[in-house]
C-alpha cells in the first residue's frame, strides 16, 4: 500500500495564459472542478494518507483552496520562494517524507481509469528490488492534447527510456509515477527537470513503465482545456476567477 504522494503544482502555466494570470495551473477547472481536486479525489480513492503539494505561482489562491480540503489525503503545503523546475520541487518535497515509495503527480494533465484504477495498477507493478520508478505512459496516438514526437519507449519487459535526438517515441509521460526517494539521491541542488532523475534511473536499468489503458488529456493550453471538457461531455465553463474557485 502506497501511503504518500507529492503533487507538483508550482508551475507558472505560461501556455495557459490568460487563465493563469489570476489562477495557478492546478486550479483550472475541468467539469466545474479544479484539476488539483480531481487529483486529490484519485489519491483518496486509492487510500493515500498524506500528500505534499508544491506551490509557487499564485500560491495564496491555491493555499486558500486547499485549506477547504477535508478527509484523505492529509495535505501539507510547501511553498517555493522562486520558480524552479519540477525535479527540484519534487526533491524539496521528499525531504519531508519517510523514505518509502510515493506517488508523484503533475497538475497539467488529467486521466480517466481504464479497467482498473490507475494508481492501483502502478502499485501492483511495483517491485522494490528491481525498480526506482514506474511511469504511467500514454501512447502518443491516443494522447489528447499532445502532438509532439513522444517522450518514452517501453520495451516488451516493461523498461522505459527517454527518446534521444531525432527519435520518434511511442509514448508520452502521463504526469503520474510511482517512485522511491532513491531515484532522487544524486539530484543537484540547483533547479533541474524531473526527466533528469528518471534518466539516471534508466541508466541503471531501474526505470520502468506501464501503458495507461484509459483516457488521458494534456491540459497545457486554454484550447486543450476546452477540448477536454467537450471530450468528457462537459459544457465548457467560462473563464474561472480566483474569487469563484476559493469561495
Amino acid at each position: 500500500m502506497i501511503r504518500q504522494a507529492i503533487i507538483l503544482a508550482a508551475e507558472l502555466g505560461e501556455r495557459q495564459r490568460p487563465l493563469t494570470e489570476t489562477l495557478p495551473q492546478a486550479l483550472l477547472p475541468i467539469g466545474g472542478k479544479p484539476i488539483i481536486t480531481h487529483l486529490l479525489d484519485r489519491l483518496a480513492a486509492y487510500g493515500v494518507a498524506r500528500a505534499i503539494v508544491s506551490l509557487h505561482h499564485h500560491r495564496a489562491v491555491l493555499e486558500a483552496h486547499l485549506r477547504g480540503h477535508a478527509g484523505l489525503p492529509r495535505i501539507e503545503m510547501l511553498a517555493e520562494r522562486e520558480p524552479i523546475a519540477d525535479g527540484l520541487a519534487a526533491a524539496h518535497a521528499l525531504a519531508r517524507l519517510p523514505r518509502e515509495p510515493f506517488f508523484l503527480l503533475g497538475s497539467t494533465a488529467l486521466w480517466l481509469d481504464g479497467l482498473l484504477p490507475t494508481l492501483a495498477r502502478l502499485a501492483a507493478a511495483w517491485d522494490d528490488a528491481r525498480m526506482d520508478a514506474v511511469l504511467l505512459l500514454q501512447a502518443t496516438v491516443t494522447a489528447h492534447g499532445y502532438d509532439g514526437p513522444g517522450e518514452y519507449f517501453l520495451d516488451p519487459a516493461g523498461r522505459a527510456r527517454r527518446r534521444r535526438g531525432g527519435e520518434i517515441a511511442s509514448h508520452v509521460f502521463a504526469g503520474v509515477a510511482l517512485a522511491h526517494p532513491r531515484c532522487f539521491d544524486a539530484s543537484p541542488t540547483e533547479s533541474f527537470p524531473l526527466a533528469q532523475s528518471f534518466d539516471r534511473c534508466a541508466e541503471s536499468g531501474r526505470l520502468w513503465g506501464i501503458a495507461h489503458d484509459g483516457l488521458w488529456f494534456k491540459i497545457a493550453t486554454p484550447a486543450a482545456a476546452a477540448d477536454t471538457e467537450i471530450a468528457l461531455g462537459y459544457r465548457p465553463m467560462p473563464a474561472a476567477t480566483a474569487e469563484t474557485l476559493t469561495r
